[in-house]
């Protein structure tokens, strides 16, 4: 059972890691998000100001390139962490249900015991108490007079 409390408690860690890892993977893609609109705000402007050069323009062009493919690359690695964490958790989950599966059985497992050790005992009071009564056989009531000593009194 210690086995599988570790196992939860190691799950439970690693959900709360991936979960840390997905939000942090989230920041990044709002962040080349804001980065990609600042690029394409910047090739805008560069595109309307009749004095920009041509190799500005193509600058510009990159620029919003190299933001859109990071941002790409930011949102594939958020879902890719995304997906981590959810199955992190499921794990987690199940980890935890089969502890408690276990804690449950073992539960039942000492209770049953205990019954039955009740149940052991009380046989053995009830098989020293038959030995010790008369019943109604004739043998067994004359070796109850036997075995108890007894004295004729007169009242």
């Amino acid at each position: 059972m210690d086995d599988s409390k570790q196992e939860m408690e190691n799950a439970d860690k690693e959900s709360q890691n991936a979960k840390e890892k997905a939000r942090t993977a989230q920041e990044e893609s709002e962040k080349a998000d804001k980065q990609l609109e600042k690029a394409k705000e910047n090739k805008n402007k560069v595109d309307g100001d009749s004095n920009s050069t041509p190799a500005e323009k193509q600058k510009a062009d990159e620029d919003v390139n190299d933001a859109q493919k990071k941002a790409e690359t930011a949102k594939d690695n958020a879902t890719k962490a995304q997906d981590e964490s959810t199955a992190s958790e499921k794990n987690a989950e199940n980890k935890k249900t089969e502890y408690e599966t276990n804690k449950n059985a073992h539960e039942k497992s000492e209770n049953e015991a205990n019954q039955a050790a009740q149940k052991a005992k009380q046989a053995k009071s009830d098989a020293n108490t038959a030995r010790n009564e008369a019943t109604k056989d004739p043998i067994d009531c004359l070796r109850y007079i036997a075995v108890s000593n007894p004295e004729f009194y007169d009242p």
